[in-house]
């Protein structure tokens, strides 16, 4: 981007008519200037980490609750002897008696990110040019498990443009600008089981039980 202006009110109608009645925001990208070849090249690194995410309960609380609840719907017959859920609560069987958190087990500590971005800019008299192509890569904080399909997150996008500005005769000039951009997402997709949804991984990461075995 060169410049970015406002135009309101009567200049805005002006150019633009009743469709500018409410302000026009015109942008205008970079174009070749005369001169020797200029080229330019940033390349920015970054981690990304988990900002906020759910407290959860270990699987000896959710034993704990789980008996609480079964005597209260006089379910005597389900209730866990106090033996079942100190295994679950230090942990003395951990294959038997599961305390998986999720999160750890889902998510990495980081992700990695990149953003680079190319440009060359110069002209003659006769012919101006500037050509520009940008990078962008955002990692993943999803592990990737071999047992879910699409469980990982990532993003690859790329863009360019090319403007070219051709002084054909003293009055004549011809423009030519061509840009757009291509990306590749990938993201946890909702699955579904027996036509019910099952939800987002992030949600099934909160509501599974610490007491489950990954699949």
């Amino acid at each position: 981007v060169e410049t970015i202006s406002v135009l309101k009110d009567a200049s805005a109608t002006a150019v633009f008519g009743a469709k500018g009645a409410n302000g026009v925001i015109l942008v205008t990208t970079k174009v070749g200037q005369k001169g020797r070849p200029k080229m330019n090249l940033t390349v920015n690194y970054g981690l990304d980490t988990p900002q906020e995410l759910a407290s959860i309960i270990d699987a000896g609380t959710t034993a704990e609750m789980m008996n609480v609840a079964y005597m209260n719907d006089a379910s005597f017959g389900s209730v866990m002897s106090q033996k079942t859920v100190n295994a679950y609560k230090y942990g003395t069987d951990p294959i038997r008696y599961p305390n998986n958190n999720w999160y750890d087990l889902m998510l990495k500590d980081f992700a990695h990110s990149l953003n680079a971005n190319y440009s060359l800019r110069g002209g003659t008299d006769r012919v101006k040019y500037y050509v520009s192509v940008g990078y962008n890569n955002e990692g993943s904080l999803v592990k990737r498990l071999t047992s879910w399909r699409q469980a990982t997150f990532s993003f690859q996008k790329i863009n360019y443009r090319a403007n070219l500005d051709f002084d054909i005769t003293k009055y004549t000039k011809l423009s030519l600008k061509i840009g757009g951009s291509t990306g590749i997402s990938t993201r946890p997709g909702t699955t579904s089981d027996g036509g019910t949804s099952v939800g987002s991984l992030f949600t099934q990461m909160y509501m599974a039980s610490p007491m489950m075995y990954p699949a």
